[in-house]
């Protein structure tokens, strides 16, 4: 059977794209009880990306936040398939920003039973701003290189230091995310929790 184009890309980008090609280190830490983190180990590095907890129950596992790229998300998916064989069966947002959604979608991919929660002020500022972001992006990208806009900043370091730190932030930003942009999409939470829900 042929697969779909899309659907050879994404099979292609998850089989060859890892977060150490793309990103600067990132740190797996057991905190005890079942509960890890995984994060940067350099907390200022481009892009900036949110950390992802990990709490593993006696029957599933829950996630908190879910990176800024897939490939960064099928890291910590590929460490709570070495630590348990449980599922993951919920995955909380805590807010709308693409360094803690962007890795919904891999979720969605690995187990797709998976319930992605967020609040609905969340899920409101993600209609009005993920794509727009995204769509931003691609154009940006598209018209140089990382390579320049470094090349630029080293140029520009003496007369104006803080706007080269801002261009370093950006080619790190477009090495890390252009990779799979074009593939990637949102999963938008479901259900909203408005007040409050219990796990157990």
């Amino acid at each position: 059977m042929q697969l779909p184009l899309w659907t050879m890309t994404v099979t292609l980008l998850t089989a060859l794209v890892t977060p150490e090609e793309i990103f600067p280190g990132y740190a797996w830490h057991d905190l005890g009880n079942g509960i890890y983190v995984h994060v940067q180990t350099d907390a200022l590095a481009a892009p900036v990306d949110g950390n992802s907890t990990v709490i593993v129950t006696d029957h599933d596992v829950l996630v908190i936040d879910t990176h800024i790229n897939p490939a960064a998300a099928r890291a910590v998916i590929a460490k709570i398939r070495s630590i348990t064989d449980r599922p993951v069966t919920h995955v909380v947002n805590t807010h709308w920003h693409d360094d803690h959604t962007n890795g919904n979608h891999a979720y969605r991919q690995a187990f797709p039973d998976v319930r992605i929660l967020a609040h609905p002020s969340t899920v409101a500022a993600l209609e009005r701003e993920w794509q727009a972001l995204e769509d931003q992006r691609r154009e940006a990208y598209a018209s140089v290189t990382d390579e320049e806009i470094r090349a630029f900043a080293d140029s520009i370091e003496a007369d104006d230091p803080q706007r080269a730190i801002g261009l370093r932030m950006y080619a790190g930003y477009k090495a890390a995310l252009e990779v799979e942009l074009e593939t990637m999409e949102l999963v938008y939470p479901d259900p909203v929790i408005d007040d409050r829900l219990v796990i157990e």
